[in-house]
């Protein structure tokens, strides 16, 4: 018998609250597991490791990688709230490091534009990561030459 059985009416129907510290989430029967009712916010689901997610909005108000789609070359606009040191790294979709145009350029206060040559990458998705050491952002850049 699993934990849960007492929840679940032989119609496979919750007929009390649901258990959320059992170790089986699915309904008795289903392979199912249970997408709604659930707390999120539960600290259950934050020790099973629900990780936040870090960006660079403490460091940025605006942040645009342009054109994109791009033939070639391409800017990427960095609005800073102040001044910080950036990466920049572009991968290809199979996640190969394909260039590392920034390793710790001082972005100042205010709009900064820092151009990628991509003239070296052939057409396709590519992800360019901005990173001020702690934070990382990607962007998805497309070439198509």
């Amino acid at each position: 018998a699993q934990s849960n059985d007492s929840l679940v009416s032989s119609t496979n129907i919750l007929t009390t609250p649901w258990n959320y510290t059992a170790p089986d989430y699915r309904p008795i029967g289903t392979n199912t597991l249970v997408a709604s009712g659930a707390s999120f916010g539960d600290p259950t689901f934050a020790a099973a490791g629900v990780l936040s997610v870090n960006t660079l909005n403490e460091f940025v108000k605006e942040l645009a990688l342009y054109p994109n789609p791009s033939s070639g070359a391409a800017t990427i606009m960095i609005n800073a709230h102040s001044a910080f040191d950036v990466n920049v790294s572009v991968y290809s979709i199979t996640g190969q490091l394909m260039a590392q145009p920034y390793i710790n350029q001082m972005v100042a206060e205010g709009f900064n534009l820092l151009p990628v040559n991509a003239d070296q990458l052939a057409s396709g998705i590519y992800f360019v990561t901005i990173s001020n050491g702690t934070t990382v952002e990607t962007i998805k850049m497309i070439i198509n030459k």
